[in-house]
Order: C-alpha cells, then sequence, then structure tokens
C-alpha cells in the first residue's frame, strides 16, 4: 500500500473515533442530565417533607406549652376558655387535647370528628408518651397522628396531637408536579441528546453524500 493510502485510512479511522466518541457523549450528556434532574426532585421532596414534619412539631409544642400552662394557672376551666378561643379565631387547625390525672384518669378530652380510626389507647402508657413524640397511624389512610406529651409537677399529664393530613396531602400534590417536572426534563434530556448525535453524525453523512451519488450515477 502507499503511504498516501496508509495516511487516507488513518484519517478515516481518525475521524470514525471522534464521531463515535462524540455519540457517546451525547447518550451520556442526556442520561447525566435526566439522572441529575431526579435527584434533584428527591433531595427537594425530602427537604421539603423535614420541613413541614418540623414546622408541625413546633406548632404543636408551643400549642402544648400554652395549654399546659394554662392549665396550671387557671384549671381545667382556663384551659377550656383558651381551647374555645384558639378554634374561634381559626389559630390552627382542630387538635386532639387530654388531660390525664396521675392516675389516669381522663381529665379532659376534645377530639375533631373524624378521628375515631386512631387508637389512643396507647397515649395511657406513660413509658411511650414520656419518650417525645408519638405516632398513631390511621388505618384507614396513610396519616398518622402525631401527639407531644407534657408532664406537669403535680402529676397531671397534658397531651396535644395534631393529624399529619394536611402535611400528606401537600407533598402528594408535591410529587404529582414533581412527576409532570420530571417527564418534562426527560423529554428535553432525550432531545438534547438527538440534537448532539446529529451534530455529532453530520460529518459522516457529509462524507457519505458523494459515495451515494456515485452510485446513482
Amino acid at each position: 500500500s502507499t503511504p498516501c493510502a496508509v495516511s487516507g485510512m488513518s484519517s478515516r479511522w481518525t475521524d470514525a473515533l471522534r464521531h463515535a466518541l462524540t455519540l457517546r457523549l451525547g447518550v451520556w450528556y442526556s442520561a447525566l442530565f435526566a439522572v441529575s434532574a431526579v435527584a434533584l426532585l428527591l433531595v427537594t421532596y425530602s427537604l421539603l417533607a423535614r420541613t413541614l414534619a418540623s414546622e408541625d412539631h413546633d406548632v404543636l409544642a408551643s400549642t402544648l406549652a400554652r395549654y399546659a400552662a394554662e392549665y396550671q394557672r387557671a384549671g381545667l376551666g382556663g384551659l377550656r376558655a383558651l381551647v374555645d378561643a384558639d378554634e374561634s379565631e381559626g389559630r390552627h387547625e382542630r387538635l386532639l387535647i387530654r388531660v390525664v390525672s396521675p392516675q389516669t384518669e381522663l381529665l379532659y378530652f376534645s377530639q375533631p370528628p373524624g378521628w375515631s380510626a386512631f387508637d389512643l389507647s396507647v397515649l395511657d402508657d406513660r413509658a411511650k408518651t414520656n419518650t417525645g413524640w408519638l405516632s398513631i397511624d390511621n388505618p384507614r389512610d396513610t396519616s398518622v397522628l402525631e401527639v407531644g406529651t407534657l408532664s406537669l409537677a403535680n402529676g397531671v399529664v397534658v397531651q396535644v396531637g395534631r393529624s399529619s393530613r394536611v402535611r400528606d396531602e401537600l407533598l402528594e400534590q408535591f410529587r404529582a408536579g414533581a412527576f409532570e417536572v420530571a417527564v418534562v426534563l426527560a423529554l428535553l434530556a432525550a432531545a438534547g441528546g438527538l440534537v448532539i448525535t446529529y451534530l455529532a453524525l453530520a460529518p459522516v453523512r457529509a462524507d457519505l453524500a458523494p459515495i451515494v451519488v456515485a452510485r446513482v450515477v
């Protein structure tokens, strides 16, 4: 073979290798873009879920402290008045409120309608309620009842609980929107990969065009 022929073959191999690498880069770009977008959505969802849960716990802790302080100051009458005032002002959503004596006698109980599915018997177990927040599953859906407990100096226990239903609905809306965004991003990634592939194969099409014309002629 002549040096010119060898040089031509080497050039064609170099071009083919470059085109193959460009094509592979296009595929990797699409995959990396899609995976990064999904990872970002998952991290955002996780942070949102933690933030909402933390805010709910802060509201519960604040309300629990207020109700316990009012019970110590004015007894059951003062507690009832404060609860009624909060509900009339729409200060927060409906809550579970319990006041239990040292002998596990229920002194005060307020529960929103529709919460009968929650098994509240676990709230009488002092060993479990003293460990922090207690979650009670709702057998009818995926919501949970989160209850905070505060023990007073005289042995009386004040408990305040809040359903996770509102938080769950917000997260469900986010998941629905995130799915739509993920579909759009996947389509964009695929379109970007196709564009890169098309551009990468443009020299190949240009090289093949004279050959095709020659064969036709």
